[in-house]
């Protein structure tokens, strides 16, 4: 009985010390951290939040009014699939980067970035795309008009949208980092400490966190603007609505 009270005062006694221990000091006392590329584990999160992801868009499609052709779906839906694909390899990558140099953890690392992205990327892939419509539209660049592929609907006007949505969304990712998130490292890996600090004897459960902000499809597109009335003689579609463009 005596012992029993024993190891559980020495219990308690750690747990206090942990508690006031600094958090670079706790992360590093023998803890098993996150890591984005965590194996089977994270692979069948991914894969089921994906799934979770596109079973959203077609449960979109069929509860619009009008609702798109199939044709049509599949080209705005592959262009927002392909340019989450993107962002979330360069959040990988990042999160990867910015841990290696800090005291944070990957997961928390990818946290930090996305939301930083959602709070800035919003405005630069905004202010982007405003500057792409201009162009668009000075330079009659028909092909590159967002959500309108011709009639019938072809697959070289979704190609050049494709890169070109992909390129804006991970280049977003980019500047958002060098502008922000490298000059503010220290301060952002202190931030990063804070959020994994509860999550740091059970990191599975802290491996979900980031993932499933990856496929979060109300955070991960920014506003788009909407695309200018389809002209007949080019062969346009009838008009949708914003929420369709890219």
């Amino acid at each position: 009985m005596a012992a029993e009270v024993q190891v559980q005062q020495q219990q308690q006694q750690q747990d206090a010390d942990y508690n006031s221990a600094p958090l670079s000091v706790q992360s590093a006392e023998g803890l098993e951290h996150c890591s984005l590329l965590g194996g089977a584990f994270a692979m069948f999160v991914q894969c089921a939040l994906a799934a979770a992801a596109i079973g959203t868009l077609v449960y979109k499609r069929h509860s619009e009014k009008p609702q798109r052709p199939w044709r049509v779906w599949f080209f705005d839906a592959s262009k927002q699939a392909y340019a989450g694909f993107l962002q979330h390899l360069v959040n990988i990558a990042f999160g990867m980067w910015f841990a290696s140099s800090g005291a944070a953890s990957e997961c928390a690392w990818y946290a930090v970035n996305f939301a930083i992205s959602v709070v800035c990327g919003v405005f630069l892939l905004w202010g982007a795309m405003r500057l792409y419509t201009r162009i668009v539209e000075r330079f009659r660049l028909h092909y590159l008009r967002s959500g309108e592929y011709g009639n019938p609907p072809s697959w070289r006007p979704w190609l050049a949208q494709l890169l070109v949505w992909g390129f804006l969304a991970s280049g977003e990712k980019v500047v958002t980092a060098v502008l922000v998130i490298v000059p503010l490292h220290p301060l952002l890996d202190s931030v990063a400490l804070l959020i994994e600090r509860p999550f740091l004897p059970s990191p599975r459960v802290e491996q979900r966190r980031p993932e499933a902000l990856a496929f979060s499809p109300s955070l991960r597109h920014a506003p788009r603007a909407p695309p200018p009335a389809p002209d007949p003689a080019q062969g346009g579609l009838e008009p949708r609505s914003a929420s369709a463009a890219w």
